[in-house]
């Protein structure tokens, strides 16, 4: 299941607004495993209960930022209670300590929550393991940036295959591995 936040999204009368009818006709109705939206932009709150085919889309707006202090802290929370099917709507400044920046039926409430497990099966053609070891190769130091760095590989012998891989280190204590790779001895 997916949710979408969206910079601008409702009004606080619940239409949509700006790119609001935008993102819902294109990426809400036609896609099945988006269940809600959330969006600001707009000084307010509001949410819809939309049914789109078989399935329900919650779109909520909060925005607080045109409060004292840009807000004071308030922020929006939502407790998801899967089991009862349930979502829990609350809002609340830290800075302040204090529940609700508008009336408490605007900032509190439960809503409606069917969210469906979704079976997954992942495929493939081909599965690969490769073994990293610690044995050293060989080791170069203070390479500079865009420059090749080369270890001869000991006692290659012609036709067999050798795996082989490489740690790189800065000055910050930054490290990456590469991939495992092969060569054959020619």
């Amino acid at each position: 299941m997916s949710l979408l936040r969206s910079h601008e999204y409702l009004k606080p009368n619940r239409a949509y607004y700006g790119q609001g009818r935008w993102v819902y006709e294109r990426l809400v109705e036609p896609n099945p495993n988006v269940f809600m939206v959330l969006g600001g932009h707009n000084p307010g709150v509001a949410y819809n209960i939309k049914k789109t085919g078989d399935r329900t889309v919650l779109e909520l707006l909060s925005d607080y930022q045109n409060g004292p202090e840009g807000g004071q802290g308030f922020m929006r929370f939502l407790q998801f209670d899967v089991e009862n099917k349930r979502l829990f709507v609350n809002t609340y400044s830290p800075y302040l300590k204090k529940y609700n920046f508008f009336k408490p039926e605007e900032d509190e409430f439960i809503l409606p929550l069917n969210l469906k497990p979704i079976e997954k099966r992942v495929a493939t053609d081909y599965v690969g393991i490769y073994s990293r070891t610690n044995e050293l190769i060989g080791k170069v130091s203070k390479v500079p940036s865009g420059q090749t760095a080369t270890v001869p590989y000991p006692n290659v012998q012609l036709g067999q295959t050798y795996p082989w891989y490489a740690i790189a280190r800065d000055g910050f204590g930054g490290l990456s591995r590469s991939e495992v790779w092969t060569f054959t001895g020619e």
